[in-house]
């Protein structure tokens, strides 16, 4: 299997997460409360699939091995790079909409509510563009730079990032809730 596979199949499951996404905006748009239950579940999804997994595995991994190729053309070097800052500006939406549920929470009007509405609506726009140029215009030509070697050590390593952002997203868990503890007697 390439490194691509698992990405691949990464993207289908952030693809049923912008459609529920989208779902909520829609009812938003008729009106309808934010259901910040949702929201704070996608936002999640969000921080820790797609960005600290998935873009983990990007960033950290495939996009510096790419441009680590002497051979690579100009067109997949900029490329590169412009995927990056992609995920820079996806982590600025989930924070926005992260911040505008918050605001909502806490008493926000409906300026809360159109906060949120943007944030998802920048989402939903964004995505599907940003995972089409990886999987047509982007996994399948760059692998052509790696030999059959080099792909099994990238899968390795990109075990390793899913093991670790697991282990790390419930070692904080259960920190929080030790922390939430503190002062009470059994």
């Amino acid at each position: 299997m390439q490194p691509i596979g698992p990405l691949m199949h990464e993207h289908r499951l952030i693809e049923r997460m912008i459609t529920l996404m989208g779902q909520e905006l829609e009812r938003l748009k008729r009106g309808e409360e934010p259901d910040l239950s949702f929201i704070d579940h996608s936002t999640d999804f969000f921080l820790y699939f797609a960005d600290a997994c998935h873009h983990g595995k990007e960033d950290q991994l495939l996009f510096p091995a790419v441009l680590a190729k002497q051979d690579l053309e100009e067109r997949y070097r900029k490329l590169t790079v412009r995927l990056q800052r992609e995920h820079i500006y996806a982590r600025s939406l989930t924070q926005r909409l992260e911040e505008s549920a918050h605001k909502r929470r806490t008493g926000g009007g409906a300026e809360s509510v159109q906060a949120i509405m943007d944030a998802l609506h920048r989402i939903v726009q964004f995505y599907p563009r940003h995972i089409m140029t990886e999987d047509k215009e982007y996994f399948h030509q760059v692998m052509e730079c790696f030999g059959k070697d080099e792909q099994q050590t990238l899968l390795r390593k990109f075990d390793e990032v899913e093991k670790r952002v697991l282990h790390e997203r419930y070692q904080d868990m259960v920190r929080e809730y030790e922390g939430g503890q503190q002062g009470r007697k059994p």
